[in-house]
């Protein structure tokens, strides 16, 4: 079930919405026919041309911006924020979170070069 604030904040921002995806796709678009048309460097440079006009219009245009600033900076910060800290824990290691970081890596380079879920799946049912 989606929550209240995400259909407030849908019913807020639906235009702004839009348009980003209008955005996107016409980068998307122009990134297809780029393909198309072009082959070697100057494909290369016409794709980075395009991504780049659409990041730069993202950051430019205040609410994308503010979106950008509230899904990482803002998230972030209160995750901190709520996180219970002892004085002598700021600095020091913890090997719970090397555990997580080592394993989320093995798994993902597992993921990528011996199979996906059905791989796995099929043999380890």
């Amino acid at each position: 079930m989606i929550p209240r604030e995400v259909w407030r904040f849908l019913a807020r921002n639906w235009l702004a919405i839009l348009v980003l995806l209008g955005v996107a796709g016409l980068a998307g678009a122009a990134d297809r026919l780029e393909a198309h048309a072009l082959t070697g460097n100057p494909l290369v440079i016409a794709r980075v041309i395009t991504w780049l006009a659409f990041v730069s219009f993202v950051l430019l245009v205040t609410p994308y911006r503010r979106w950008i600033w509230f899904l990482s900076i803002h998230q972030w910060r209160r995750i901190d924020a709520e996180t219970d800290r002892t004085p002598i824990t700021p600095g020091s290691f913890d090997l719970t979170i090397l555990i997580v970081l080592v394993t989320v890596a093995v798994s993902l380079t597992l993921q990528e070069y011996i199979g996906d879920r059905g791989y796995f799946e099929l043999h380890w049912p």
